[in-house]
């Protein structure tokens, strides 16, 4: 093992140790398998630490390091990994989408490492490849979850900025039957943020489609929207 995942994982290991120091994510995170772990502030804190400076430039060292974290199966390390990967997001080639799209399906398994991926690395590459959503969309197919979620999720980044809407609607449509409430809530999440810049073309969708949406996505979606306007589509 690399030294710098060795001292990651023992670090890792010894904050754990410390009482105080761990939080019980079981009941935010659906599909955790262990619900006590470290928590995200010591994690990042973990992360800033072993961060390879020297190595910044150095993409294909950096994604190595993300894949023994990832392969260690440790929650804390898959933070760190998703974290090391955004941070040398300016390097990033069209041709990371596999990568990405490999550790969607192998590495993610849970609610918070689906949504970490999805509105940080993974997002950003589809900001600056906005083509490559066409292959997201693809994601709604599958039979993972959490990759369904993904093409939802993945999106944000993206729309939190003004883009991708209709990407995001051809996205809703496609998840429009699906009966998993994580994938509900993903799109319900993704339509929310698609409110800030699109707010006439996101109210047309949802009341053409009002009938037809999951009530769970159709809640998220309206959250942030006027009570009447809420009430309506609601109703």
């Amino acid at each position: 093992m690399d030294g710098i995942i060795e001292g990651v994982i023992g670090e890792i290991r010894r904050l754990s140790a410390a009482k105080g120091n761990t939080k019980d994510y079981s009941r935010f995170d659906k599909g955790v398998k262990e619900g006590v772990h470290l928590s995200t502030p010591l994690v990042r804190k973990v992360s800033s630490r072993f961060f390879p400076k020297g190595a910044r430039s150095d993409k294909e060292r950096i994604f190595g390091l993300c894949e023994a974290l990832l392969e260690t199966k440790d929650g804390c390390a898959r933070t760190i990994a998703f974290d090391w990967a955004f941070r040398i997001r300016k390097l990033y080639s069209r041709n990371d989408f596999g990568v990405f799209e490999r550790w969607l399906g192998r590495y993610v398994d849970s609610w918070g490492s689906c949504d970490d991926l999805c509105t940080h690395a993974l997002g950003y590459l589809i900001f600056m490849f906005p083509d490559l959503s066409a292959k997201a969309r693809l994601w709604a197919r599958s039979r993972n979850r959490w990759v369904r979620r993904a093409a939802a999720v993945a999106l944000i980044y993206s729309l939190r900025r003004g883009r991708q809407m209709a990407s995001a609607l051809a996205v809703e449509d496609a998840l429009l039957h699906d009966n998993d409430d994580t994938v509900q809530k993903g799109c319900g999440w993704m339509l929310k943020e698609a409110d800030r810049f699109f707010h006439a073309e996101l109210i047309g969708y949802l009341v053409r489609r009002r009938t037809a949406i999951p009530r769970v996505t159709l809640r998220y979606a309206t959250e942030k929207m006027p009570q009447a306007v809420r009430a309506r589509l609601l109703a």
